[in-house]
């Protein structure tokens, strides 16, 4: 279900900056029925090594508003394991190619917790100022790798990931579910920025 208020007036078009289509599908979702259209701009922005996703992402926000001169919006992720004392935090993408998934799974073997959680930091640049906006969604590490990716999921983490209260991946439900899940849990960070065009709603404009 869709907890975003609709607007009453015309449709609002909010750009989505990214190379990830998962991001946009998740997006776009969870924006259905509030009268923000999502536009998504495919757009390689260089991304400043560091472990502050809130900074990672105004950084980007303002690359990307200064590149194309109109309001937008960046989302950076970030995955922490308990075990592992947050790792890898901001540095999913890199440690992926490392290591892939079964070194993830490899770095777990004989860990008490299996704990871990995906955070997210929305910039959204409205042509004044920066506005950011942070979630988490908490879950625990699968024994093994369990289904395929998808378009819609954001990472290879998708197989290893179960969400609390299920006992599958995220890539082992269908994309409704997974909709339901998890990426409708991410639509806080959504759901803060469209109330806060509902209080600024010349904001977006386009």
């Amino acid at each position: 279900m869709n907890l975003l208020r609709p607007f009453s007036h015309q449709v609002m078009k909010l750009l989505f900056v990214t190379t990830n289509p998962g991001k946009v599908k998740s997006a776009q979702r969870n924006f259905e029925g509030s009268g923000i259209e999502v536009t998504w701009q495919n757009l390689v922005l260089h991304e400043p090594r560091g472990e502050d996703p809130v900074e990672i992402a105004m950084a980007k926000v303002h690359q990307a508003y200064d590149l194309l001169k109109k309001p937008l919006m960046v989302v950076d992720a970030g995955f922490s394991m308990d075990a592992l004392n947050g790792w890898p935090g901001t540095f999913i993408n890199f440690n992926l190619q490392k290591l892939g998934l079964p070194g993830f799974l490899k770095l777990l073997e004989g860990k008490d917790t299996r704990k871990a959680c995906f955070f997210h930091v929305l910039a959204f640049h409205d042509g004044e100022k920066i506005h950011t906006f942070r979630d988490e969604v908490g879950g625990r590490i699968s024994d093994t790798p369990g289904g395929k990716r998808e378009a819609w999921h954001w990472s290879d983490l998708a197989l290893i990931f179960q969400p609390f209260s299920e006992n599958r991946t995220l890539a082992e439900m269908t994309e409704s579910e997974f909709h339901d899940n998890y990426s409708q849990k991410v639509s806080n960070v959504y759901q803060m920025l469209c109330e806060h065009l509902l209080k600024n709603p010349s904001k977006p404009g386009s």
